[in-house]
This record gives structure tokens, C-alpha cells and sequence, in this order.
């Protein structure tokens, strides 16, 4: 989701899966894959750079910590192949360890 702004001043959070074009005459009209269309405030660079940073914030790290603990993002495609039940990267380790074992 990226934050934009309407008209009027009030802050929204758009799902960006949803645009279908984005065109600036000179205002900024988004329209979505339901044709509804929004104004915002926002050129259509900065609309641009807000998705490109959400995307790349999904897509480019495959962990994150929290209390301390390294976790997998389980929404990062390059680790679909990762088992589900894998959520912290200690799991990892254990996993490939005991594969290591196997291949003797």
C-alpha cells in the first residue's frame, strides 16, 4: 500500500496492484483496474517513486528482525521454495544442517 494525498488534504493508503494508469493534466488522475478514478495531490514521479519503494521493500528483503530474532519474510518470492513452518532463521540453519547429514 502507498500513502497518498486528495485534494482536500486527506492522507489515504492505495493498493498500487489496483492501478491500472496513472496520467498528469496537471493534476495527478490514478485509475484503478475498477476504472474508479482519484486525484491526488502527488505527481506522477512521486506516485511513481512510492510504488517502486513499497515494491522493493517487499521484494528485496528476504528477512527482518523483531524482539531481537531474525525472521523470513514469507511474502519474498525468491524463498517460495522455503517450507512455511520456517519463521525464524535459526530454522534455516537446522534445516540445511540436517540436510547435510542426509547427503553422507
Amino acid at each position: 500500500m502507498i500513502k497518498l494525498t486528495r485534494l482536500d488534504g486527506r492522507e489515504f493508503y492505495l493498493n498500487s496492484d489496483l492501478i491500472e494508469y496513472i496520467e498528469g493534466n496537471p493534476d495527478t488522475v490514478i485509475t484503478l483496474r475498477t476504472e474508479k478514478k482519484i486525484i491526488t495531490k502527488e505527481s506522477v514521479n512521486q506516485v511513481l517513486e512510492r510504488i517502486v519503494e513499497f515494491k522493493r521493500s517487499i521484494y528485496t528483503n528476504p528477512f527482518f528482525q523483531r524482539g531481537g530474532k531474525t525472521f523470513i519474510n514469507a511474502d519474498t518470492p525468491d524463498l517460495f521454495f522455503l517450507n512455511k513452518n520456517l519463521k525464524n532463521i535459526k530454522d534455516i540453519i537446522e534445516v540445511e544442517d540436517d540436510e547435510e547429514e542426509d547427503d553422507e
